[in-house]
């Protein structure tokens, strides 16, 4: 005869709850607000690298690396990167034009 183990065994599950907003508590971060703006001016190439299919990270500071074809290349200037974009993108992927 098999042994039942002892415990929870005929307990109700319950759903998670959520807390509200008076349970929550605020994480602070550690980003200044001069930081976080330098690291949102590169918002707007984001969604171009996406598209392309290029992966990106973007580290503290605010440096951007983008890698293609196994080379990195680490931009500290959003306008850079939109100059990557237009001239090295078409190509990040191998590509070649018939």
């Amino acid at each position: 005869m098999p042994q039942k183990k002892a415990g929870k065994e005929g307990t109700a599950k319950r759903p998670p709850t959520t807390p509200n907003k008076s349970e929550m508590k605020k994480v602070k971060t550690d980003i200044s607000p001069e930081v976080g703006r330098l690291r949102a001016s590169f918002n707007q190439v984001k969604p171009k690298l996406r598209d392309a299919g290029i992966p990106y990270s973007l580290y503290y500071p605010a440096k951007m690396t983008i890698t293609v074809k196994g080379t990195r290349h680490v931009f500290t200037e959003p306008q850079a990167v939109e100059e990557f974009i237009r001239n090295i993108a078409p190509t990040a992927n191998g590509d070649k034009d018939d």
